[in-house]
């Protein structure tokens, strides 16, 4: 089983958050969750390998730290596209099932990890971790790794449960409180930053002093994150 991890740029990553965030911090958010996400991922003795789909140059000395593989991407067309690629690649090389988590999930745990994967049924079979607003995707297990075509975006749990039943599987569903949040929305750093603080992504936000511009109250000291800041 290996896991896939798509990341788009940090220069254009985050349009949302243009309003309470400057190009600089958006960036270096991306940064500081991609590290989150790869840190959890890379300490899961059950994967056979973390694969990064690259569209961002600046994070391949990242990737490499963490021992994970860079598929690079021919040109930038999607996520969808690029997580299709991807899958096609592993599956090629004879792996029988991936996990695809986005970059931008700074409260992924490793026991959400076991949980989803405990949930996963025998192939063909889809599980979906639905994001917390109940309508995009925010983790899929795939077996094979090509079961379903994929599409990201707004509205995408709908449509990748639709491609399952489409192919006669019934997906199932796994709520997870850490991965369900992915990070787009001023709402939404709010609610990272009310969640007990695990992650580089809150230490930089408070430490840059992006908590407190954005009325955030961290229930935790950013200097408790220690060796997670590190």
């Amino acid at each position: 089983m290996w896991a896939i991890v798509p990341i788009k740029r940090f220069a254009t990553a985050k349009q949302r958050l243009r309003g309470a965030l400057d190009g600089d911090e958006r960036a270096e958010l991306a940064r500081a969750m991609l590290e989150d996400v790869l840190g959890v991922l890379s300490g899961l003795d059950w994967l056979d390998g973390v694969a990064v789909v690259l569209a961002e140059p600046g994070t391949i000395e990242i990737v490499r730290r963490v021992g994970a593989r860079v598929i690079a991407e021919a040109e930038n067309r999607g996520q969808s596209a690029a997580v299709a690629d991807a899958a096609a690649t592993l599956a090629a090389e004879g792996v029988a099932t991936v996990v695809i988590i986005p970059g931008d999930v700074p409260l992924l745990s490793k026991a959400e990890m076991v949980d989803l994967l405990d949930s996963h049924c025998g192939a063909p079979s889809l599980t979906i971790v639905p994001a917390r607003d109940g309508l995009g995707t925010n983790g899929l297990v795939c077996s094979p790794p090509c079961v379903i075509p994929f599409g990201f975006g707004e509205g995408s749990l709908g449509r990748h449960v639709r491609a399952a039943r489409s192919v006669d599987i019934v997906p199932t569903l796994v709520e997870c409180e850490g991965l369900g949040l992915d990070i787009d929305t001023p709402a939404d750093l709010r609610a990272l930053l009310e969640a007990p603080m695990t992650s580089r992504a809150q230490s930089f936000l408070v430490n840059a002093g992006i908590a407190a511009r954005i009325g955030a109250r961290p229930t935790g000291a950013a200097d408790a994150l220690g060796a997670a800041a590190s």
